[in-house]
């Protein structure tokens, strides 16, 4: 970012071997972009760490070692913001500007966040917000991301209707889509994938 001159949009996404980049310092990657805060406009930096966490056997356990994001209260331009919900604060600070916010991988409890994020909406911090996406495994799935919970006493469905609630009075439209990756989804066990090429061999002869 230091090389560039009036920089307008960043997008970063890189990913190791197995998904997961480690010694990502997100508060370095905040302080070499404000160099950028007044040209700024779209920010894209999104981080796999299921690794990691699965080493832990907690992810709200190893969001807590993360290094989050500092405030990006002072880019004077920005309105898409994409970002990995383990490297945010509890409380995170965006500019007026934003228009759309993009979470993505939340696998640990977004209640707190979302919480703060609508209060501050309806405080007017944010009059250009409309969009807020939240990217997160099936709460409804049978097997369950560590620290992943429905509260007690409601449906998978009053959880989410109860986040949405949270944005009423506010020109917010907030939605929840599923990961596309996971414990499921992105990784099989060898056996597993040896079992299929076997059965795929069994049908072809």
């Amino acid at each position: 970012m230091r090389a560039c001159k009036s920089l307008k949009s960043f997008r970063y996404t890189p990913h190791g071997p197995f998904g997961c980049l480690p010694g990502f310092n997100a508060a370095q990657v905040t302080e070499e972009a404000l160099q950028h805060k007044d040209t700024l406009e779209y920010f894209h930096v999104e981080i796999a760490n299921e690794k990691f966490a699965h080493e832990i056997g907690s992810f709200e356990e190893y969001n807590s070692t993360l290094v989050k994001y500092g405030s990006f209260a002072d880019f004077s331009v920005l309105k898409h913001l994409t970002v990995s919900h383990a490297y945010l604060a509890a409380h995170p600070q965006f500019p007026a500007t934003l228009q759309a916010l993009h979470i993505e991988e939340c696998k640990s409890s977004f209640r707190e966040m979302a919480q703060n994020i609508a209060t501050d909406c309806k405080k007017g911090l944010y009059p250009h917000l409309t969009d807020l996406d939240v990217s997160a495994p099936d709460v409804t799935a049978a097997s369950k991301f560590p620290g992943q919970r429905i509260p007690d006493g409601q449906t998978a469905e009053q959880c989410l209707l109860s986040l949405r609630d949270m944005f009423k009075g506010t020109k917010v439209a907030f939605y929840i889509r599923r990961c596309i990756y996971g414990y499921e989804d992105g990784y099989e066990d060898e056996e597993d994938e040896d079992e299929e090429d076997e059965e795929d061999e069994d049908q072809d002869g």
